[in-house]
Order: C-alpha cells, then structure tokens, then sequence
C-alpha cells in the first residue's frame, strides 16, 4: 500500500529540522566569532557596528523582494511549470535593489559615521547573491525538499571556515564578514542548482500570479 504524500512531507520536515538543529552550534560560532574579531583591537565596537548597519541594511530592507515570487516559484517548481521566466524576474529586482543601495551609499556612510565606503560597495555583492540564493531554494524546495536541510548544511560549514581564513589569515576586517556570507550563498546556489529538476523555460506569462 503506498504510503501517503503527506506522511512523507512530514518526515522530511523532520529531517530538515534535525538537521537545523545539528547545525545550530555553527551558526552560534560563526555569530560569535563575527563579534569577537570586529569588537576588539584592531578593530573595536565601531567596526562591528557599522556591520550590523549594513547588514540590517542588506537583508532587513534591500532584500526584501527577493521573496516576492518564492512561494510561487516553490508551487510552480513542484508542478514542473516553467519558472525560468521568474527566476529572470527576481534577478531584475536584484539588480534593481542594488542600483537603489549604489546610489544611496553616499547618504548611509554619512549616517554611520564610518567614513570607509569600501565595505558599502562590497555589501552590493551579498544582495545579488541573496537574490539569486532565494529564488534557488524555492526550487529545490518545490521539488527535493528534503535537500534543503543537507544545502543549509553545507552553507553553514563554508560561512565558517571562509570567516576563519578571511579573517585570521587575510584579516580583511568587515569585507571578511562579508566575503564569508558571498562564498556561504554561493556554494548553496551552485548545490541547489545541482538538485534542480525544475523546468527552467523561459515563460514570462504571469497572469496567473495576479
């Protein structure tokens, strides 16, 4: 007797939460380890607080619309649906997002007080990323769920072990914050689209979305 389809996504759900909370000690180091090194000498709380301004900046605003087609990309994912033409379209709007970021860095150095406008610029690299990050996982989520958790994973361990070298071994201040997030997402992305069995056909039919 097959088993239903229900029963399946609930050991799945399992599975990626057991992974999750497997993973949890490698988030709280790497989240300690981020302020430890940037609150004291060389650096100090200046420092690390001008990365937790861009980093709210980044992914508390300027990413918000890379979840505007996720679910819907997840749904048409699984359905085998085309979902090129979205994965097109959340591009634009990480492209767009961060032209918006370009242009206003001017104004958030003169907010922070933090006249290093170098790590502004290089945060423009962890938006298009995240775009192209969310969009992804939604289709992998749509079709092998069950790879999200192992993908989440494998994020954590690369974030880490980048933030190690980057700052230790390059001492590359908040640019090695940064850099660890850009190597964590990318890795993730490239296994995502390694597990993608979407049908990724350009369609940018959307009137269904409406």
């Amino acid at each position: 007797m097959e088993k239903p389809e229900s029963t399946g996504l609930v050991r799945v759900g399992f599975y990626n939460l057991a992974l999750k909370l497997a993973i949890a000690p490698l988030s709280f180091a790497f989240s300690l380890l981020v302020v430890k090194y940037l609150s004291n000498p060389p650096y100090g709380l200046e420092v690390f607080g001008t990365w937790q301004y861009i980093f709210t900046l980044v992914i508390g605003y300027f990413t918000i619309p890379a979840d505007m087609f996720y679910f819907i990309t997840s749904r048409y994912s699984s359905e085998g649906r085309p979902v090129g033409g979205l994965l097109v379209i959340n591009g634009i709007s990480g492209l767009f997002s961060s032209l918006i970021f370009l242009i206003l860095i001017p104004y958030f150095v003169y907010a922070s007080h933090f006249d290093y406008p170098f790590y502004f610029y290089l945060s423009i690299s962890l938006i298009l990323i995240y775009y192209l990050y969310r969009i992804s996982n939604a289709m992998v989520i749509g079709r092998t769920p069950k790879k999200v958790g192992e993908i989440a994973a494998v994020f954590q361990v690369v974030r880490l072990s980048s933030a190690i070298i980057m700052m230790f071994i390059f001492n590359l201040s908040i640019a090695a914050v940064i850099l660890a997030y850009d190597f964590g997402y990318l890795v993730q992305i490239l296994l995502n689209l390694l597990y993608i069995k979407s049908n990724l056909k350009l369609d940018f039919h959307l009137a269904q979305l409406l």
